[in-house]
């Protein structure tokens, strides 16, 4: 019992002196909890799906404490400095992130192809100025771009809408202020950043279902998060924090929806939008009450020395976890139990490291904090030194892609065919078909060409049929739009793709009308094999009952339909493969070897196989015995590319096949000279 009580004061003095110094153990607890929740969420543990919520954990408390420090600031000062605010903000977030993004640049030196790390330059240019959120949102809605989870900085685009709100945030605050100072009334500023926080929230939800890549990176989509904290710190400006009216159940209830939201949450959830409010209202709840909840084991965990350590140096643990997990896997394809617990000890040990020897000393420093042009210099040191350093190794490897050997890479990467050049391939949200008329344009028969981009891709060999038999030839395609119906294709744009069902609806309307004599499908496998639930046989059967839509209206309309099978895909990018194998003096043959087509894949062709064999006028088509003959082949043929990335081939490679698919035509009665 005397325990008990003891524990209770010492509680209650820790609480009244983090009142008047300002520091608050509950803070860093929940800064704990979020870095934690990124940190096992990258790790990749199955059971902490949403755990990337915890950035929205982080722009509350962000918002949260910017306020009351600047509102605080403005009451005794009757004014805000903003230069002196913007120079702390200086020592804390830029010695540690140039740090970090330096020293990523270096690893990817070593790790990285010229192609890829030319490319990577791209991405660490546009976090050192903080604009990697706006990066990151162009290239997830680029078809043609990497995937961007390969990226080592792609964590950053959240410190990049951090720094936008840093920037905007005072500012708006300032003239919110000079209201208040006229009034002294605190409900301009609710009203002010209410408003806001409506309008950001109302356009998160709008864009969250139009395209879900901008809604989760762009910053003015996400400062409703920082309003939501931002409005309790004007609320608690107004209250004693050590007798607030917020029951301490509210502090659980908050605790139980961040939980349920990086347990329940998963990629596949339409996020930020609506469901975001739900961590967001969690964490304003855990913020109001903390200081609340009586002793307990829960209040013993957050003000424990571990979990303040974590708070501490959740920064640079931060910025280093990302690239630590990328380039284990860098070095080790297939993985392992051991990959998460070393990828956490290093990421723990490089930011204990970082924060005792770069973000602490500066951070405190005397000789930057007592002359603000100093913290200035210091910024705009790092920024220029660090845009120096990767200026440089940009231009290195951009004269090592000047090479012979190197420029067949280059070139592969972007052999494809002319179809995106003039616009007829069709991208996300285009849904009107296109006048593109290839081969003889006067000619009596038509043959079109009909799916995604894996059908776009055999456009360079059927121009060379259509032109031999003086036929029209027709491109009709569109990025990840399969000329399948398939109600589970999986949402990239984070909602159902209905510019894809719309375009396939026109396309079976224009082929109701034309009535061609030849139609050529070829759709991507990845749509079944990429899917999460890609076990499911029901995926499969649906896959079935849409080739089985499709090629029922074809039968009816077109004189003959041609199933090419798709080829087989790759676990790396190919040009990327060839151009570090080049520059390391490996052996591209061992290093980049095309592996047959899988089970899965064949299985996929085989359900398609089934449907096209119940109708006489369709077909299908198989070249991957070109492609692969066997077991193990190379991506590339003397100076040959064969992909120009990891699904597609390469134009060039396509048209040398023109030959071969003349002849298998030929099988189905189509005379081509």
């Amino acid at each position: 019992m005397f325990g008990f009580i003891e524990f209770e004061q010492k509680i209650k003095a820790l609480l009244t002196t983090s009142m008047a110094t300002g520091f608050r153990t509950d803070i860093q607890g929940l800064r704990a909890l979020a870095v934690m929740l990124v940190l096992f969420y990258h790790a990749g543990f199955d059971w902490l799906s949403g755990g990337y919520i915890g950035v929205d954990v982080f722009y509350v408390i962000s918002g949260y404490l910017i306020t009351g420090i600047l509102l605080k600031e403005y009451q005794q000062n009757q004014s805000i400095n903003l230069f002196e605010f913007y120079a702390r903000r200086v020592r804390r977030l830029f010695p540690a992130a140039a740090l970090v993004i330096v020293t990523t640049a270096l690893f990817a030196w070593y790790v990285f192809s010229p192609l890829k790390f030319k490319i990577f330059t791209s991405s660490a240019i546009s976090a050192i100025l903080y604009l990697s959120n706006f990066w990151f949102a162009a290239k997830s809605t680029d078809y043609l771009a990497e995937n961007t989870d390969a990226d080592p900085l792609l964590h950053t685009w959240s410190l990049g809408v951090e720094e936008q709100f840093y920037v905007v945030w005072p500012l708006f605050l300032v003239f919110l202020l000079r209201h208040y100072g006229r009034t002294g009334d605190l409900r301009i500023l609710t009203f002010g950043i209410s408003g806001l926080l409506i309008v950001s929230f109302v356009a998160s939800v709008f864009l969250t279902a139009y395209s879900q890549p901008w809604a989760f990176f762009a910053s003015p989509t996400r400062a409703w998060e920082f309003c939501a904290g931002a409005l309790l710190a004007v609320q608690h400006n107004k209250a004693d924090m050590t007798k607030s009216s917020v029951p301490p159940f509210a502090f659980y209830g908050g605790v139980a929806l961040v939980f349920f939201s990086a347990f329940s949450f998963d990629e596949q959830t339409l996020f930020p939008g609506y469901i975001a409010a739900i961590p967001v209202v969690g964490t304003c709840l855990i913020l109001s009450a903390a200081n609340q909840i009586r002793p307990s084991f829960l209040r013993a965990a957050i003000d424990s020395r571990p979990t303040q350590f974590i708070g501490d140096v959740s920064y640079s643990l931060y910025l280093w976890h990302w690239p630590v997990f990328l380039f284990l896997g860098a070095h080790d394809r297939d993985g392992g139990w051991h990959f998460p617990i070393v990828g956490i000890v290093l990421s723990f040990f490089l930011a204990a490291a970082t924060y005792f020897t770069v973000e602490n000393p500066i951070r405190r420093s005397r000789f930057f904090s007592t002359k603000l042009s100093r913290s200035w210099a210091l910024g705009l040191s790092l920024t220029l030194c660090s845009l120096a350093c990767l200026y440089i190794a940009r231009g290195l490897v951009s004269n090592e892609l000047q090479s012979p050997e190197q420029r067949v890479y280059v070139d592969a990467r972007n052999d494809l065919p002319r179809l995106y050049q003039l616009g007829c391939h069709l991208d996300f949200f285009q849904t009107e078909l296109t006048d593109c008329v290839f081969g003889n344009k006067n000619g009596d028969s038509t043959m079109i060409l009909f799916g995604d981009s894996h059908a776009a891709q055999w456009f360079p060999a059927f121009e060379v049929i259509a032109e031999s038999l003086g036929w029209k030839l027709l491109s009709m395609t569109k990025s990840s739009c399969p000329s399948v119906p398939f109600a589970s294709q999986k949402e990239f744009l984070g909602r159902p793709y209905n510019e894809c069902t719309e375009w396939r609806a026109r396309v079976v309307e224009f082929i109701r009308e034309t009535q061609p004599e030849l139609i050529i499908v070829s759709n991507s496998s990845g749509y079944l094999m990429d899917h999460p639930d890609n076990q499911d046989p029901k995926l499969y059967r649906e896959w079935q009952a849409g080739v089985q839509n499709t090629l029922s209206i074809l039968d009816e309309f077109a004189g003959t339909t041609i199933v090419i099978a798709d080829n087989p895909r790759l676990d790396f990018n190919a040009p990327e493969c060839l151009s570090r194998a080049a520059w390391k003096k490996q052996d591209h043959r061992k290093l980049c070897s095309l592996p047959v087509q899988d089970e899965m894949q064949q299985n996929i062709f085989a359900l398609e196989r089934d449907v096209v064999e119940s109708y006489d006028s369709v077909f299908s088509l198989v070249m991957n015995d070109l492609i692969c003959p066997k077991q193990n082949c190379p991506v590339m043929s003397g100076t040959q590319v064969l992909y120009s990335d990891s699904n597609h081939l390469t134009s060039s490679y396509v048209t040398t096949l023109s030959g071969v698919l003349k002849e298998r035509l030929r099988k189905y009665g189509i005379e081509v000279k």
